[in-house]
């Protein structure tokens, strides 16, 4: 038997309030782009990729998150068994609430664009 729920709103318990997660936290944005094409492949609340060479992108956040201190993740590569270090580094490039730049290299510090990147952010939107 196939059941069907459809609704505008959920509510809390007296009907006045969303409903909170508790003790969880979702995703509020993920990309996937193919570094070497310089192209968004899939993405949800990035707007846009900036090209700075070899490894080194910006991405922006269409909705910004309520500050500089969120988490990021990420994971490189050109298929399955070659997979790249991902950086996100806060000295040289600072993270701000609605972009941070991205860079992609091998065991050595030398920077490459790589076939794919995934990259997902975690905290609250501002």
């Amino acid at each position: 038997m196939t059941s069907v729920l459809n609704v505008d709103t959920i509510a809390d318990k007296a009907g006045t309030g969303p409903v909170g997660l508790t003790k969880q936290t979702a995703p509020k944005s993920y990309i996937r782009y193919s570094g070497s094409a310089n192209t968004i492949n899939s993405s949800f609340n990035f707007s846009s990729l900036t090209d700075h060479g070899a490894g080194d992108h910006t991405v922006t956040l269409a909705s910004a998150m309520s500050d500089a201190d969120y988490a990021t993740a990420g994971q490189a590569g050109y298929g399955n068994s070659n997979l790249a270090n991902v950086a996100i580094p806060n000295s040289d490039h600072p993270v701000t609430s609605s972009t941070f730049r991205c860079q992609t290299f091998y065991v050595n510090p030398t920077k490459v664009d790589m076939g794919y990147v995934n990259m997902s952010t975690l905290g609250d939107l501002a």
